[in-house]
C-alpha cells in the first residue's frame, strides 16, 4: 500500500475515534544500620554489605547500595509490623528479608515463617529477637535502591509505589519507569527528588496515607505501561497486589504529547473506571470500558470521554466497514483512548468478569 493510501486509511480509522474520545460521555450499567549492627555477623548475606566503617566491597545488584552505619532520629516514626498483620507493609518486610537471603514467600501474611525469619535477621544484626519489625529492625533491613538495582527489594518498593498511586510493574528491575515513579512520589511527599529510594523515601512509602487512589480492596487494578518509542506497541496489564497477572498489547494516541487534544496518549496518573459494556452502540461499539476525565497538567488540557475499547460491531463481531472491523497494525492507533484487539479485549472482560472488576486504571 503506498503512502497516500496509508494516510487516507489512517484518517478514516482515526476520525471517528477522535469524536468518540473527546466528545462522548460514557454510559455504564545506604539499608542504614543501627549501632547494634556488627560487621562480624555470621549472616551469609550481611558479609556482602558494606558500611562506612569498612568491611567487604560493596554489593550492587540484588541489594543496591548499603547505607553508612548510623542512627537516623526519624527512625522512631517507622511503623511497627508484627505477627497477625496482613497487607503491603508485610509484603515489603518479606521481600526485604528475601533480598537479605532469607527463604520467604512474599504473600502479605505475617505468620510463623515470617516471624522466624525476622528473629533470625534480628539475631544476625544483634537486635532483640522479638519477631516484630520496629524502628531498629527497619533501619537494619532497608538499603538504598537506585537505577540499575534489581531483586526482591526493588519489587517491594515497586509494590509500595503502586499502592500510593505511582504505578510501577513489580518486576524487580529498577529501570526508567520505576525511576519516574520514584521521582513522582518524592515530589508528592516533598522529598529530595533524586530517584533514589533511601531512608526517607522508604519511610514515606511505608506511610498509610496516599495522595492518590489505591487499588481496590480485592487487589486488582489495570496498568497501562507506555512504550515511549512505539506508542501503538504499549502494554495493558491486569495487576493484583503489584504483580502482573495478564498482559495485552495496546495502543494510545498518535503522539506522545498527553496535552495534544484528539491526538495525545493518556496523561500519567490514576483513573477511575466508570463502567463497562459489551454491547455499546455509539461511535465506539461493542466492548468498552469508561474512564474518568483527567487534565494533562494542573492547568492543562482536560482529557474527557476516555475509553479502553477495540474496533468491532455492537454484538462484538466483525463489522462491514470502519470503524467496526479490526484490520491489524494501524488499528492500535487512536486519538486519546486505549485500544486492544477484539480477541484481547474479550479475554480481558472474561477475566475481570470472573475475578471482579477493578476500580482504577494506572497509567505510566
Amino acid at each position: 500500500m503506498n503512502t497516500t493510501e496509508n494516510a487516507s486509511r489512517l484518517g478514516r480509522v482515526l476520525a471517528p475515534a477522535a469524536i468518540a474520545c473527546t466528545v462522548l460521555a460514557f454510559v455504564a450499567g545506604t539499608a542504614y544500620t543501627p549501632a547494634e549492627h556488627s560487621a562480624q555477623s555470621t549472616s551469609p548475606v550481611t558479609a556482602k554489605l558494606t558500611t562506612a566503617t569498612g568491611g567487604s566491597s560493596a554489593h550492587h545488584g540484588q541489594h543496591g547500595t548499603p547505607l553508612a552505619t548510623r542512627w537516623n532520629p526519624l527512625a522512631a516514626r517507622w511503623p511497627v509490623v508484627s505477627r497477625g498483620q496482613r497487607g503491603v507493609r508485610v509484603t515489603a518486610v518479606q521481600s526485604l528479608l528475601a533480598a537479605r537471603g532469607h527463604r520467604l514467600a512474599a504473600d502479605g501474611v505475617f505468620g510463623p515463617a515470617t516471624t522466624n525469619a525476622v528473629k533470625a535477621f534480628q539475631r544476625a544484626h544483634r537486635l532483640a529477637p522479638d519477631g516484630t519489625v520496629g524502628p531498629k529492625t527497619w533501619s537494619a533491613l532497608i538499603f538504598n535502591l537506585r537505577p540499575g538495582s534489581h531483586g526482591q527489594a526493588v519489587t517491594a518498593a515497586q509494590r509500595l509505589l503502586t499502592g500510593h498511586g505511582h504505578p510501577a510493574a513489580a518486576d524487580g528491575v529498577f529501570g526508567p519507569r520505576t525511576t519516574a515513579a520514584v521521582k513522582a512520589f518524592q515530589r508528592d511527599r516533598h522529598l529530595a527528588v533524586d530517584g533514589v529510594v533511601g531512608p526517607n523515601t522508604w519511610r514515606a512509602l511505608m506511610a498509610t496515607s496516599a495522595a492518590t487512589p489505591r487499588p481496590n480492596a480485592g487487589g486488582y487494578y489495570l496498568l497501562f505501561s507506555k512504550n515511549q518509542h512505539k506508542p501503538a506497541a504499549s502494554t495493558l496489564y491486569i495487576m493484583r497486589n503489584g504483580k502482573a497477572i495478564k498482559k495485552y498489547r495496546a495502543g494510545s494516541g498518535v503522539t506522545t504529547n498527553p496535552c495534544a487534544s484528539q491526538k495525545g496518549w493518556l496523561p500519567n496518573g490514576v483513573y477511575q473506571i466508570t463502567g463497562h459494556q459489551k454491547n455499546r452502540n455509539s461511535i465506539i461499539k461493542g466492548y468498552a470500558i469508561g474512564l474518568s476525565n483527567k487534565r494533562c497538567s494542573p492547568n492543562g488540557t482536560l482529557r474527557s470521554a476516555l475509553f479502553v475499547h477495540s474496533e468491532m460491531a455492537v454484538n462484538g463481531g466483525r463489522g462491514s466497514s470502519e470503524p467496526t472491523q479490526w484490520n491489524g497494525e494501524d488499528d492500535y492507533k487512536s486519538l486519546g483512548c486505549i485500544k486492544l484487539s477484539p480477541p484481547d479485549i474479550k479475554d480481558l472482560f472474561n477475566r475481570l468478569d470472573t475475578v471482579g472488576w477493578p476500580k482504577t486504571l494506572h497509567v505510566s
